[in-house]
């Protein structure tokens, strides 16, 4: 429930009318774990907004997203419905994967929330499954964990809305 709470806030903060989803099973919204959590378990090493610092400016930041301490190679879900925005590399990432959250409907790409961008980042990859503009489904492995652009090798999940960093939202008392 608190999870659910944080995520409305997110939208509530970034005034997102809050009965605007499109898709309606929601299945363009971002909300499950991008990895095979009865397998490797549940091992956060990096939580949302922790304090940090560049190991290159010694500026210091709040961390985007949530690192997973998962074994190099894993496989990694797309945690949503959508189109891959973005299969490279991007500095500070290392090797990327974006998912743009919506859906296609004839031929008309629908965005997760109305009127919004949602955003879906999954950096430091070993190995990208995916290309640009693929269409992608809720559960697809879409690529491997790594330790491309950071040591060691985990998982970085990030989420956006209009390209501002919100907290993950995870489903079914998933606590962070």
């Amino acid at each position: 429930m608190k999870k659910i709470c944080m995520f409305f806030m997110a939208l509530v903060l970034l005034q997102i009318p809050l009965l605007c989803f499109n898709h309606p099973e929601h299945r363009a919204i971002p909300d499950i774990r991008p990895y095979n959590s009865y397998q490797f378990g549940y091992c956060v090493s990096g939580k949302f907004g922790e304090p940090r610092i560049d190991k290159y400016t010694g500026e210091h930041y709040a961390h985007t997203g949530i690192d997973y301490a998962i074994p190099y190679g894993t496989s990694v879900n797309s945690t949503c419905d959508g189109r891959v925005s973005f299969a490279g590399m991007m500095r500070g990432y290392g090797l990327v994967v974006t998912i743009e959250a919506g859906e296609m409907n004839r031929n008309t790409w629908i965005p997760a929330i109305k009127g919004h961008k949602v955003e879906v980042m999954y950096c430091h990859l070993s190995k990208q499954l995916v290309l640009d503009t693929f269409i992608v489904q809720k559960n697809n492995v879409i690529c491997r964990s790594g330790n491309s652009g950071d040591v060691p090798a985990h998982l970085h999940y990030e989420v956006r809305i209009d390209g501002k960093p919100v907290f993950p939202f995870i489903k079914e008392n998933q606590v962070i």
